[in-house]
């Protein structure tokens, strides 16, 4: 179970990924912590819908760095907070050509 502390991230993560051609890819890199941004490169957010955000309680949780903890077993949620996608519209953008082609030339490892 991956997950963050930092509210607005996790708002980002539930918009979802709708697939666009079979495919969906999003990333948040460090650059787009502030203000938290989703960059889809395939695909886009599930507009319209309904996201999920599952509060955890922090036992069994490791830091792995920066916002992000991981727990390497299952968890129950203590709550669950359900959003409208289009209310937080603003927590996403589309990458640009070069964000692109960069992902896919680290992908290739060249």
């Amino acid at each position: 179970v991956y997950a963050t502390s930092n509210w607005d991230l996790a708002l980002a993560f539930a918009l979802g990924c709708v697939s666009e051609k079979g495919a969906c890819s999003r990333v948040i890199t460090e650059r787009d912590w502030n203000p938290v941004k989703m960059v889809y490169i395939r695909g886009h957010p599930n507009f319209g819908g309904k996201g999920y955000v599952y509060t955890l309680l922090s036992e069994g949780f490791r830091h792995v760095g920066g916002n992000q903890w991981v727990c390497d077993h299952e968890i129950l949620p203590v709550d669950v907070t359900e959003i409208n996608v289009d209310d937080y519209l603003h927590l996403f953008r589309y990458a640009t050509e070069e964000e692109k082609n960069e992902i896919e030339r680290i992908k290739a490892g060249t």
